[in-house]
């Protein structure tokens, strides 16, 4: 009973391993990754429950779904509060931040419609911006903080437009997505260099977010073909691989 978006575990488990090296691994910051990680995983059982993963699985795993759910629930409740608990007041309110493209994300998957170019977008935003409380958590300052959930948001939304865009090459969709996955990208380290203008994120930002936002670029001038997705998985996760490591020795 794991989620079967192989993207979305980077999507989740690279930023919280690098707001974590940013700063010390403090409990706090620990138990709220752990209830992030927790949530992440309810998300297979409530689509099988829910009948989004056809009518065999909803008549054969009905009952190890729902044991899953709330299995996974109780462990997110526990790590939940424990992390609140023990997390500084800043973090506290940083929650938010995740919480609200969350919720919207949960009324796509209510309306079924999480499998959308918003919807997918929803997801990588709000999986990315866990890293923000978690950083804060782990006594990070407020600037490095912002900065690593801002790149791997920025980063990660640009990505998923460009690799839908090569699933949708043989459909009229196509070029659209091509060309609003380019728009994002460079909207993104537009954003994010001016940002680091005024000092709200770290100037290391912009150049952090640069390899994930060049490949989402590259694959949508290139056009490559959907057989080719295995390959242009690990570039991307190559990219955001260095991204992180970027971060990890400009904000230490």
């Amino acid at each position: 009973m794991w989620p079967r978006e192989h993207g979305a575990y980077a999507q989740l488990i690279l930023p919280l391993l690098t707001a974590m090296a940013l700063g010390r691994a403090r409990w706090a910051a620990v138990s709220l990754g752990l209830a992030a990680f927790a949530v992440f995983l309810a998300h297979e059982p409530l689509l099988v429950l829910m009948g989004q993963r056809g009518v065999r699985a909803s008549r054969e795993q009905t009952r190890s779904a729902r044991r899953w759910l709330l299995l996974y629930g109780i462990a997110a409740l526990i790590c939940g509060v424990g992390g609140v608990w023990w997390s500084p007041y800043v973090a506290r309110h940083a929650l938010l931040v995740p919480a609200v493209p969350g919720a919207a994300f949960f009324v796509l998957i209510l309306a079924r419609r999480e499998r959308t170019s918003a919807g997918e977008m929803l997801s990588a935003v709000t999986l990315s911006s866990i890293a923000l409380p978690v950083a804060l958590a782990a006594s990070v300052a407020p600037a490095a903080a912002w900065t690593c959930a801002a790149v791997f948001a920025s980063g990660f939304s640009s990505a998923t437009l460009s690799v839908r865009a090569v699933i949708a090459r043989p459909r009229h969709s196509h070029d659209l997505l091509r060309l609003t996955a380019g728009l994002v990208a460079v909207g993104a380290l537009t954003v994010l260099y001016s940002l680091s203008r005024y000092g709200i994120v770290a100037d290391v930002g912009w150049r952090a977010a640069a390899a994930p936002c060049f490949v989402s670029v590259a694959l949508g001038a290139i056009s490559p073909s959907p057989r080719y997705l295995r390959y242009i998985g690990w570039t991307l996760m190559l990219a955001f691989a260095a991204s992180g490591v970027l971060l990890i020795r400009g904000l230490r």
